[in-house]
């Protein structure tokens, strides 16, 4: 198991206002990310919450602070392992490791020396090794607990970790970066490398200098990096091209939805390339409109409700209260639930040479995912309905 060698937190979870995870945004986009620094952050997702849960785990079971039979979530401990198997069979290769868990990469030097103080490049890499011996070349190792597949060829994230950590090293030749992913269905498998030359991250280095040296003088654009941006909703630059996309498309100047009845094909696999651009501009002008009433202003045709919140035990003490005033027998208030398929995974691997997916293969049962439309460029396998009505028969 990995040993802690060196580990420094993110500023105690702060992050930096020019963030590596953010630079496929701030590369395309400077002036939107110095325009947010006046707005509050805003609150995380369920989905970004359990994706840094994921991720503290992978830190922990690294470290030998916790084993993976202590994750009681069977997906989460399973792409846990997934993460962790691969970090441990790498670093088995190497013959005298340097290595690091959540280090923090300093790419303060991207930043021009006339700049305000509070501006911040900064990140913290999941895992990076590299030989002391310099037989391997280093890698960088990322963990996504995401559904939506994450490309890491040409990763901008990943490729600043990189050069950052070579960096420290005194490093320039070649780095390879690899994203372990174990809930996307990518058609490269989970887990996916690329090897970045070193004249690649120097080039991607001049590149943000200039950007960050001329990031006030810049005008805001729009494109697939406005995602999560906290200016989407108000953005005129974002307005304005989806007006243009609207009209270019629809041949409206004033956009109004049509059915789909009334649709090109052309004009559907459109819908379904930029819908999620769509979708976000349009929560992002629904949220501030709940901010807006929320402040006292009216908004015609809109009202304020609150949702119904969910109803759960107050704490297991009250639960054993309640089975005792109600005479509920300890066989009809708890259930015994068998092992997760990491647990027996691991036993198995111990006890047989056998693949323990193939031993177990019998035993379980496997539900097919729901069928979704994306476009065309998406990463993720493509799916044949002819193909897989002829596998069944």
């Amino acid at each position: 198991m990995v040993k802690k060698v060196e580990r420094i937190d993110e500023s105690g979870g702060v992050h930096a206002m020019w963030s590596p995870s953010a630079a496929s945004r701030w590369l395309e986009c400077p002036k939107s990310v110095i325009e947010s620094q006046a707005m509050p952050s805003p609150p995380s997702s369920g989905a970004a919450l359990e994706g840094t849960k994921a991720h503290k785990f992978c830190e922990r079971v690294l470290l030998d602070d916790m084993s993976l039979d202590e994750i009681e979530d069977e997906t989460m401990r399973a792409g846990v392992e997934m993460y962790t198997e691969y970090v441990e069979g790498i670093f088995e290769t190497y013959e005298e490791p340097g290595y690091e868990v959540e280090g923090r990469v300093d790419l303060e030097t991207l930043i021009p020396g006339s700049s305000p103080p509070y501006w911040s490049c900064f990140g913290s890499a999941d895992f990076f090794i590299y030989d002391e011996s310099e037989v391997q070349i280093p890698e960088v190792i990322d963990f996504k607990y995401g559904r939506h597949p994450v490309e890491v060829k040409d990763n901008i994230q990943l490729m600043l970790y990189a050069f950052g950590l070579a960096e420290d090293i005194g490093y320039k030749g070649k780095i390879k970066l690899t994203i372990v992913q174990p809930r996307a269905h990518h058609q490269d498998g989970p887990i996916r490398t690329w090897t970045v030359t070193g004249k690649a991250l120097r080039d991607l280095c001049i590149r943000a200098r200039k950007v960050l040296n001329n990031a006030h003088n810049t005008k805001k654009k729009a494109g697939d990096h406005c995602h999560y941006c906290q200016l989407a909703s108000r953005c005129e630059t974002k307005f304005q091209e989806v007006r243009t996309m609207a009209a270019d498309e629809f041949g409206k100047e004033e956009f109004s939805p049509p059915t789909t009845g009334d649709m090109t094909d052309k004009q559907v696999a459109l819908i379904v390339k930029h819908h999620k651009e769509m979708i976000k501009w349009i929560e992002g002008v629904v949220l501030d409109a709940a901010k807006r009433v929320r402040g006292g202003k009216k908004l015609k045709g809109t009202k304020l409700i609150r949702n119904p919140g969910r109803n759960g035990w107050t704490d297991e003490a009250a639960f054993k209260r309640m089975c005792k005033d109600l005479e509920i027998g300890k066989a009809d208030a708890y259930k015994l639930t068998p092992q997760g398929m990491g647990v027996i995974k691991k036993l198995l691997k111990e006890m047989y040479d056998n693949n323990p997916d193939d031993l177990i293969d019998e035993y379980i049962s496997k539900s097919e995912g729901s069928i979704s439309l994306v476009s065309a460029d998406d990463a993720r396998i493509e799916y044949n309905p002819a193909a897989s009505e002829f596998a069944d028969n």
